[in-house]
């Protein structure tokens, strides 16, 4: 069942039950989800400042192709018009991040921008857009950090 949760994780309860001669016994336990773990689990963001969102307990999706990240989690962007948007983790944190940035689908992502300490540890990523097309957004920590 779920539990209320952030925007960016949830908590399950998962029940594993176990019988036998001498009876039976139901354990239950709460876990974490990471709901934008994958790709395919993306929150949506919008312009301007957004909540704050953990990586914590995020596995690392695949090879970055810029910088060391890992432990990521994903981000949708749709602009509603044609331009250049620029994404970073710069405001407001000491955390190394790396940020990614991709067009397409998330069954054919293709690399827009891609960096590592573009402001101190932080990161920033600039890149054009089609209006009302989805761009991906994915954040990790360098090495993993969380």
């Amino acid at each position: 069942r779920n539990i209320p949760s952030s925007s960016s994780w949830s908590a399950q309860v998962v029940s594993l039950g176990a019988a036998n001669a001498c009876g039976n016994d139901i354990e239950r336990k709460t876990i974490q989800v990471i709901v934008n773990d994958e790709c395919s689990g993306a929150i949506a963001i919008t312009a301007g400042l957004s909540p704050t969102y953990s990586n914590s307990g995020a596995t690392t999706s695949s090879v970055w192709s810029c910088a060391a990240g890992g432990n990521d989690v994903w981000f949708v962007y749709r602009p509603p018009c044609a331009g250049s948007v620029t994404v970073d983790t710069c405001t407001g944190t000491n955390y190394d991040s790396a940020l990614e940035a991709f067009g397409g689908p998330c069954s054919q992502l293709i690399t827009l921008d891609c960096n590592d300490d573009s402001c101190a540890l932080a990161s920033r990523v600039a890149f054009p857009v089609v209006g009302n097309q989805n761009y991906y957004l994915r954040v990790g920590g360098w090495q993993g950090d969380q």
